[in-house]
């Protein structure tokens, strides 16, 4: 009897072990529920097509005869004649490169986000859904301005997201996502324009508009927008890497795909999360910091800030004059916008875009950081209204040209357009992405990536930003400007 008893197996052994079974019975219910997910994917995203686009940064990218008859719109083909950089090429004279192959790449970029998605993600994404995802890839800048980002500043002019959003509910893509994709483009809609739509910094009135035409959107779509618009979504990772091999600025390069796949989705309380891994974190961490060196080497280049302060005013001031209204601007050209300035009447639209053309660009007269030491807090927060309100911004640039006229009394004086302030709009911050390490502790929720355990360097770099390169900059028409313009600020040493 006592043999036996030695013999027993002890009863927390038998209790792990069948915990063990369970576990494993679980993970493979897991991994046949991938499958079958997997077997159901959209042909769109998991294919090959004799049919492809050759693409110098993505490589190739399939496409079938749904993709094409997006392509081939109206509204689609315009982006061919829309420069991803807007003026960039006055500068880095590679930088050429359109807004319509930068859709596709982040078309194909976001095949690789659903991959991971599918493999990684605890709950089934219908073909249907993976469809509205890579449709809103291809289709988030349709409605996009001419001059990339230079009029949205202009209250005549539309944030791009509210601009494609819109376009996709209209005309012949509406009628194509209908009748060939079977999808609702209101779903598209919501994954292009939910960012701006719960962004209390847009106006209120943009807003608005924006959802009444979305309406109530499902948890699903709110993610697939959070993943679009995300620091590291399909978007960015696309124009960071193609604005690098254009413009020959090499600080935009990055191992996207390796960063792709270290990311894991999960939801919760039918809310989804985007997670990188413990591997992942150089990986985003290298993106930023690419993120943060473009735009001090390129898109706030001083000269490049110049002629973007030149085309808007120029802009501006047709509008003044009633020479543009924007429904028509929304269906022009980069090429096409810049003829109708030429031809508008307007003196100062006329000179501007005839110096643009012949590269006369504006100089600059002074800079000052954002945050600079001798600036107060009343001085800073006028100029974050400079921003924000043009007839304060035209008011100060005023101020400007009559201390100048004054002092040069006898002389010849100069014209209102002469002296322009510009200030960037700083990029919006948020990372919505969360770390969690491979094992975790049970229980333990996902940390925010931007927390200084996790990562130190993103803070730096939102700092960076601020401090660093956000600048304000007075450019003037010519060099002989520049010493009454320093004249001035050393006078009022405010704006």
């Amino acid at each position: 009897m006592k043999e036996n008893e030695d013999e027993r197996i002890p009863r927390k052994t038998v209790r792990n072990k069948i915990w063990k079974l369970q576990e494993e019975n679980a993970q493979l219910k897991n991994v046949n529920a991938k499958l079958r997910s997997m077997m159901r994917y959209s042909k769109l995203c998991f294919y090959k097509s004799e049919k492809v686009i050759n693409d110098p940064v993505q490589g190739y990218i399939p496409i079938d005869d749904k993709i094409v008859k997006l392509i081939d719109t109206e509204e689609f083909q315009r982006l061919r004649g829309i420069k991803q950089l807007g003026f960039a090429d006055k500068v880095y004279p590679g930088g050429l490169h359109t807004r319509f192959i930068h859709s596709l790449g982040v078309m194909q970029l976001g095949r690789s986000f659903l991959r991971q998605i599918i493999l990684t993600c605890d709950i089934e994404i219908s073909v249907e859904d993976q469809e509205v995802f890579l449709a809103a890839c291809l289709l988030h800048d349709v409605g996009h301005a001419p001059f990339s980002h230079v009029l949205e500043d202009l209250p005549e002019v539309s944030n791009h997201d509210i601009l494609s959003a819109e376009a996709v509910m209209e005309g012949e893509i509406r009628a194509i996502l209908e009748e060939e994709w079977c999808i609702k483009p209101r779903r598209i809609a919501t994954v292009i324009g939910s960012k701006p739509s719960s962004d209390p910094s847009y106006p209120e009135e943009e807003r608005q508009r924006l959802e009444n035409i979305i309406g109530d959107s499902s948890s699903t779509d709110s993610f697939f927008s959070n993943v679009l618009h995300s620091q590291i979504g399909p978007d960015k990772l696309d124009y960071l890497k193609r604005d690098a091999y254009f413009s020959g600025a090499k600080h935009g390069f990055y191992d996207a795909e390796r960063l792709i796949d270290c990311l894991r989705f999960r939801s919760e309380d039918e809310c989804y999360e985007m997670i990188v891994t413990e591997k992942g974190i150089p990986l985003v961490e290298h993106a930023l910091f690419s993120y943060y060196e473009m735009f001090r080497v390129l898109y706030w280049h001083h000269a490049h800030r110049s002629v973007t302060s030149m085309a808007k005013r120029a802009v501006e001031d047709a509008f003044r004059a009633k020479k543009l209204n924007r429904k028509e601007i929304l269906k022009l050209t980069d090429e096409q916008l810049l003829s109708k300035l030429e031809k508008s009447g307007v003196e100062s639209s006329e000179d501007l875009v005839n110096r643009i053309r012949c590269r006369k660009l504006y100089k600059r007269g002074k800079t000052s950081g954002m945050h600079e030491k001798e600036i107060n807090s009343n001085e800073y927060y006028y100029r974050i209204e400079l921003f924000k309100d043009t007839k304060l911004r035209r008011h100060s640039e005023k101020k400007i040209i009559n201390f100048i006229n004054d002092k040069r009394a006898g002389e010849e004086t100069i014209k209102d357009h002469e002296i322009l302030i510009d200030i960037p709009n700083l990029p919006k911050w948020k990372l919505n992405i969360d770390f969690k390490a491979e094992n975790p502790i049970k229980g333990k929720d996902p940390v925010n990536f931007a927390d200084a355990r996790i990562s130190a360097l993103t803070k730096a770099i939102e700092n960076l930003f601020e401090t660093s390169v956000w600048k304000i900059r007075v450019f003037c028409s010519e060099d002989r400007l520049r010493k009454d313009v320093e004249e001035y600020w050393k006078e009022k040493k405010s704006l």
